[in-house]
């Protein structure tokens, strides 16, 4: 039935169809039709569609091996996971009992350990004068911008992880949320304090 319409026939009827307003049954009857239509068919089916809505589930979009029901099951182990560890890794680098010293005691350097990361890369000047004149020290503004990545590895599975298991505009808007949160943090650490 689909085999032969065009990419802008086929956004036309997808986006005539209001996916709040048909049942499991129905969206079971679409999804079997779409599995099987061409890549043009299925993007703008993608496309024009919310297919985490529900009604698609066992939906298969284009470049996945998984159904859309079991891609949400796996976003939210991820975030819940990403969560725990965050939390964990957090908890672990505070400080515990009065002071900047760690309860269990310890020297100035053991105290250091727990400072802020990125205030450590803050710190880390991307400049040296030579000869009376500000020049970009090529060593430490690497040395800063590796730390940043590193520092911002989360963020940068986060996106593989949005990328590899949403589709169409979610994951468009998902994907671009999180490069802007990694730029972002990685213009704050790169920026020179003076």
């Amino acid at each position: 039935m689909l085999e032969n319409i065009s990419a802008s026939q086929a956004d036309q009827i997808f986006s005539a169809i209001d996916s709040g307003e048909i049942t499991d049954a129905q969206g079971e009857a679409i999804v079997e039709t779409v599995q099987v239509a061409s890549k043009t068919v299925r993007r703008s089916f993608e496309g024009e569609l919310n297919i985490f809505e529900g009604q698609f589930d066992n939906y298969v979009p284009l470049n996945s091996k998984i159904n859309v029901e079991d891609r949400r099951t796996v976003v939210a182990v991820s975030v819940v996971s990403t969560a725990a560890m965050t939390s964990m890794g957090v908890r672990g680098a505070m400080p515990m009992g009065g002071g900047g010293v760690p309860a269990s005691g310890g020297s100035a350097e053991l105290a250091e350990a727990f400072k802020s990361e990125s205030n450590r890369i803050r710190r880390i000047s991307k400049y040296k004068y030579k000869n009376g004149r500000r020049v970009v020290d090529k060593k430490n503004f690497s040395k800063k911008l590796i730390l940043s990545i590193m520092q911002n590895s989360f963020t940068l599975v986060g996106f593989i992880v949005v990328y590899l298991t949403l589709s169409g505009s979610v994951r468009t808007i998902a994907g671009l949320a999180t490069l802007i949160a990694f730029f972002s943090t990685l213009y704050i650490d790169m920026r020179e304090e003076d």
